[in-house]
Parts: C-alpha cells; sequence; structure tokens
C-alpha cells in the first residue's frame, strides 16, 4: 500500500488507451475485445457531493467502475475521504431501500473496506500535518456513520470489519484530542452507539442466534411494546405524531426460514413492513420540510430541494369531486418553483407530491 498520507493528489485520474489500432480494438476496448471498466474519478465523486441522495446512490449502485475504485490499493488519503463522504450521502437515500442494500453489500465485501480503511485510520495518528489534522474530526464522523450503516443492514458479515474499526476509532479519536485536535461533539456518542450495537451482535453471535444477515433485534414471536395500537386499528396514512417524534417505528422481521407462531403475527408483521414501505419516504420527507422552517441560513423554503418529496406551495382546495373510486379534491398550485425532471430514469418510483 501507499503512504496515505500523500501530500499531492493526482485527482483519482485512470490512464485509459484510446484511438484506432491496437491489434483491431476499437476505443474502450480490452485486449480480448471487452470494453474496460472505467473507475470511477475524483472530479466524478466531487461533482455527487452536488448531486440529491437517492441519485448518488443510484449513480453509483450502477457504475461498473465502484468495485475497481474500491479494490484498488493505491488509493491516496484524499481519495479515503472523498468516497466515505460520498457514501454516507448515497445513504442517506430512501427512494428505493434495494439500491441501498446492493451498495453496503459492495462496501463490506471491499479491500477498501476490510483492509485500507483500517491502514488510513491507524494512519491519523501517526501524521501531524496541520492542514490534514483539522479535517480529522469530521473524517472520523463520516466514519462512524458509514459504520454504522453497514453493520445495521449486514450484522452478521459485516461484524468483524467494524468491530477492528470501532477499536482503532476509540484510539485515534483519543490520540487526536490529546494532542490538541478539537473532536466534534457527537463523536463520543456516535462512537458508544456503534460500539453498544457491536458488543450486543458479539454476544449473540456467541449464543449462536446470530447466524445471517437477517437478524433482528426484536424476535418474531415478540408481544409489540407497551401501549403499541393493534395493527388492525392502524391508520395507513401517518399520523401527526408521526411528523413529530424521533423513536422508529415499531416492526417485526419478516421470517423466511421457519413457519410464523400464529396467523396474528404473520398479519401483523407483514402489515406494518408494507405501511413503513409506504410511509417511510413520506414521513422522512415532512420531517425535512419542517426542520427546513427553523433554518436560518436565509434561504427560501421555495428553493429548498428535498429528496423524498416535492412541495407545491400557493396551493387552494377548488373543489371536491365525485368519482368511481370516492371523493377526491381539485386543486391550484404555483407550478414556477418546481424543477422539471429530466432523467425519469433515476428510479421507478417518483417523490410523494405535498
Amino acid at each position: 500500500m501507499t503512504d496515505v498520507r500523500a501530500e499531492e493528489p493526482q485527482r483519482g485520474r485512470v490512464e485509459t488507451q484510446r484511438g484506432r489500432g491496437g491489434n483491431g480494438r476499437g476505443r474502450g476496448r480490452g485486449r480480448d475485445g471487452t470494453p474496460e471498466v472505467r473507475r470511477l474519478g475524483y472530479k466524478m465523486l466531487e461533482g455527487l457531493l452536488e448531486k440529491e441522495a437517492s441519485e448518488v446512490a443510484i449513480t453509483l449502485s450502477t457504475s461498473n467502475g465502484l468495485m475497481n475504485l474500491l479494490d484498488d490499493d493505491t488509493m491516496r488519503s484524499d481519495l479515503v475521504q472523498l468516497v466515505c463522504q460520498v457514501l454516507c450521502k448515497a445513504f442517506e437515500s430512501r427512494i428505493d431501500r434495494k439500491i441501498v442494500l446492493h451498495l453496503a453489500r459492495v462496501v463490506k465485501d471491499s479491500r477498501f473496506f476490510r483492509n485500507f480503511l483500517p491502514y488510513y485510520v491507524t494512519g491519523m495518528m501517526t501524521d501531524y500535518a496541520q492542514a490534514r489534522r483539522q479535517h480529522y474530526p469530521q473524517h472520523v464522523s463520516n466514519i462512524i456513520s458509514l459504520l454504522s450503516e453497514v453493520l445495521n443492514m449486514f450484522p452478521h458479515s459485516s461484524i468483524q470489519s467494524v468491530s477492528m474499526l470501532i477499536a482503532l476509532l476509540k484510539t485515534t479519536v483519543n490520540q487526536l484530542r490529546a494532542s490538541g485536535v478539537d473532536i466534534l461533539d457527537n463523536t463520543d456518542e456516535d462512537l458508544e452507539r456503534v460500539q453498544g450495537l457491536v458488543h450486543h451482535l458479539q454476544e449473540k453471535s456467541r449464543e449462536g442466534t446470530l447466524r445471517s444477515d437477517n437478524y433482528s433485534f426484536l424476535a418474531a414471536d415478540e408481544d409489540a411494546p407497551p401501549g403499541e395500537e393493534d395493527f388492525r386499528t392502524m391508520s395507513i396514512y401517518p399520523t401527526i405524531e408521526e411528523f413529530h417524534l424521533d423513536n422508529k417505528p415499531f416492526l417485526r422481521p419478516n421470517i423466511m426460514s421457519q413457519s410464523f407462531p400464529n396467523a396474528r403475527i404473520y398479519l401483523d408483521t407483514h402489515f406494518r413492513l408494507l405501511r413503513e414501505d409506504f410511509v417511510r419516504p413520506l414521513r422522512e420527507g415532512v420531517k425535512e420540510v419542517l426542520r427546513s422552517q427553523h433554518n436560518t441560513d436565509g434561504t427560501s423554503l421555495k428553493k429548498r430541494q428535498f429528496d423524498d418529496i416535492r412541495l407545491y406551495h400557493d396551493t387552494r382546495l377548488v373543489l371536491p369531486l365525485c368519482t368511481p373510486t370516492g371523493i377526491a379534491y381539485k386543486v391550484q398550485f404555483d407550478p414556477r418553483p418546481l424543477q422539471v425532471i429530466t432523467n425519469c430514469k433515476l428510479s421507478e418510483r417518483t417523490p410523494y407530491d405535498l
């Protein structure tokens, strides 16, 4: 491996053979005639930081160059930092969970995650260049966020790599703080949270109950928490309370390897999972709108972009309409703040309209 503290980055440049000739090979072709896979470059990754989370996730998960990038053992420190930042942005996507799961699977199985990231974290402790050290607190926070996402999606297959990285991060954070680096306020809390999850999973592994990545922290036959309403009386649409609470909804895992204990738990499990698949993007989008109303950066709500929803302004109900399926309402709104969707292939799903 190369020194992760290299001063002059080459901005992720990749050399490829171009032009005609070369034993009959066309442009972008290898010696056997197959298309060459171009690695994701530094400038492209920088550009993704300006995109919405859903677009970042889809771009990375569909790129043939992602695996080449993550398996490159000559990655510079600045590129490591940028990759972590872009991956954290991608994991914020709420459009399609399958895309995020695929991306996390590629990451956890890569040399970047298993080998190079620990090497980079260790290198922070012996790097005394002030220009780089002042950025380490944010980089540490990004790495913790990345570990948390991967561990939650793949608790069985990622536990070994994550536990090693968490141990290294705790030592690195203590060393950086002792040498005068100001660590972010939430870093210790986030580290303890992920470490607590690691300890829980390690205990389950010793008990023999952590056998696959389908592990859930709630047993399939466990009763709902006190105060949780019966699924038969739950509102299909999100309630006002859901938009203001930070608690995660009560969900049971879907059982794939054995039968359900009884019909009630089967129905309860699938209703809640289906409802959450429908409600979560809407709930997260509305929460983002509510948070934006309290921002003091001076940006108008009409100029903000939201990942999960489209926000219509100056909206009013005109009149109710009787339809074969029930009552509908005709509305009017100001379409000017809306951006035209030019790439409909980004997702099979469309954002919620509010």
